[in-house]
């Protein structure tokens, strides 16, 4: 330290940095205006440290004959005539920050003014539209007071002005600090309910209850607001998601790291896809692509303009049950979901295997398959399962319960919709016989099922592979509105009926919570034509 080049001390008048950044959202560039307020920010002493700065300052000899401690706990001079630059309280002197000192005392010694975070207007371009967005400086030096000041000379300023107390205390990083001053530094009140130098609100009612016994314990951190959602709409206008339970699901599931959302409005009339990786949403109907906006309310940077000042619920409260690990979260907004799978995933390959067992591929061409996930009926299902096992130990039986892959065909994309949400109805039996009882019948076999289904104006098919809890079930009858009772016990039921019990193809169940249509397969049939 005492070989030390003669140009890393601060004897250049500190200057604020301007210059810009590029800075990157989203895969769109953008220019930002940047203000550097550190003295370390300058040429002069870009490779040297605010602490090596003062050491150096210090051994140069740039010290009085009487030493005092600064808030940092470093020795300071007060009297010489060779000082410090970045520390000097000579008369008309410039100091390292850049501040002139007149007759021993700063023209604006410290931070004497209340902070007051500075707003205002920047432009930015994106792809060659500028646009004017606001902006809120929150740090000190952005003030006018204190614009040609860096954060450190007002540290100091403060704390020679005498805006201290008459104890100090040392906080956790070993800095001598003022805390029963009743004439404190606007940069470092403690105050209740005052704002500090950088911005922050501290909300204790006691000065003392953030400092015990040598120990600092920072105050809780200031909220800016809660995430939210928006979309463009053709005017450029950032609208909210509404309603709030849309707000939360699209949060979770961003937090998730799911890459399509799907869902629906207005009673099914749009269908949207959400990408999270591309920040957009494509209407499934129109093909129009819009995009997407995830910021905080307080970020007004962040987005050009709100349609709406929306006063937010609180958050709502769900009982999540345990989900199967590949399962994303809960839709809050929407009775079900869809959720499509890739083809690398292990789910659509277990359902294209089953298809294509009596499936043609060349005929049958598998366009997408999707899990729905219900939260009601998937409780439901769970919640029977549990009940079919606890009766199996009562009996004796040590296996699991006979849970079964099984298809069902649909007619039509609106009877699709009615069973994601209310599930397989067997009191809406009778469409296709009722040979083996009255219920909701489902089969082995992807060839059977498909019978059952009806092309679609764009050509599309669609088949369910259920989850079915079939249990123990004995022979079907045409008037069976219910399971028959098992021989020699008393009003104790099958839990399903069969075509044949030793090599059963259709099952029949009468308990809705029996079954949960979890796979959604949508494929068309090569030898289908167009309906005129």
């Amino acid at each position: 330290m005492e070989n030390m080049d003669e140009d890393s001390e601060t004897e250049a008048e500190v200057k604020s940095m301007d210059g810009t950044e590029i800075m990157v959202n989203n895969g769109t560039y953008r220019t930002i205006n940047t203000r550097l307020q550190c003295i370390t920010a300058m040429n002069e002493y870009e490779n040297t440290s605010l602490e090596e700065l003062r050491v150096e300052d210090y051994l140069a000899g740039r010290k009085g004959q009487e030493l005092q401690t600064t808030g940092f706990g470093i020795a300071f001079p007060v009297t010489s005539t060779q000082q410090s630059a970045a520390f000097s309280l000579e008369a008309s002197e410039h100091t390292g920050f850049g501040t002139t000192r007149c007759g021993g005392q700063a023209q604006q010694p410290g931070t004497l003014a209340k902070f007051i975070p500075i707003a205002g207007t920047d432009t930015m371009v994106n792809k060659g539209t500028t646009w004017t967005i606001n902006t809120r400086l929150q740090c000190i030096t952005a003030m006018k007071e204190y614009e040609n000041k860096s954060l450190e000379e007002l540290r100091v300023e403060d704390y020679l002005a005498g805006r201290k107390g008459q104890e100090l205390q040392t906080t956790g990083f070993g800095i001598a600090f003022p805390v029963t001053s009743t004439q404190q530094s606007a940069a470092f009140s403690l105050e209740a309910s005052e704002h500090t130098g950088f911005g922050t609100t501290i909300l204790n009612t006691d000065p003392d209850d953030s400092m015990h016994h040598g120990q600092y314990s920072p105050p809780a951190p200031v909220s800016i607001g809660p995430l939210r959602w928006y979309w463009q709409d053709s005017d450029d206008i950032w609208i909210p998601f509404e309603p709030e339970s849309l707000q939360q699901t699209l949060e979770r599931k961003f937090k998730s790291k799911q890459r399509i959302y799907l869902f629906s409005r207005e009673n099914y009339k749009w269908s949207y896809s959400v990408d999270f990786h591309l920040m957009t949403q494509k209407n499934l109907d129109t093909g129009k692509i819009r995009k997407l906006k995830r910021c905080s309310e307080t970020n007004v940077s962040c987005h050009y303009e709100i349609a709406s000042t929306t006063s937010y619920p609180a958050p709502l409260i769900v009982i999540d049950d345990e989900l199967p690990p590949s399962w994303v979260p809960w839709d809050l907004a929407h009775p079900f979901e869809r959720v499509q799978l890739q083809h690398s995933d292990a789910d659509y390959i277990k359902v294209s295997d089953k298809f294509y067992q009596t499936m043609s591929p060349h005929q049958h061409v598998l366009q997408a398959v999707f899990r729905i996930q219900n939260h009601t009926l998937w409780s439901a299902f769970c919640n029977r399962e549990k009940s079919m096992l606890n009766n199996q130990r009562r009996l004796g039986d040590t296996n699991d319960v006979d849970k079964r892959y099984l298809f069902h065909g649909t007619d039509s994309l609106d009877t699709v919709r009615g069973i994601c949400i209310n599930n397989f109805d067997f009191r809406l039996c009778g469409k296709k016989g009722t040979k083996y009882g009255q219920g909701a019948y489902f089969a082995r076999d992807a060839k059977y099922s498909h019978g059952y289904t009806k092309q679609s104006v764009k050509l599309e098919r669609y088949m369910f592979q259920a989850s079915v809890l079939v249990g123990y079930y004995t022979t079907g009858k045409a008037k069976y509105k219910r399971p028959p009772e098992k021989p020699g016990k008393d009003h104790e039921l099958y839990d399903s009926c069969v075509n044949k019990p030793n090599d059963p193809s259709i099952f029949i169940l009468f308990d809705k919570t029996a079954y949960y249509p979890e796979y959604l397969i949508q494929y068309i049939d090569t030898g289908d034509e167009v309906v005129p």
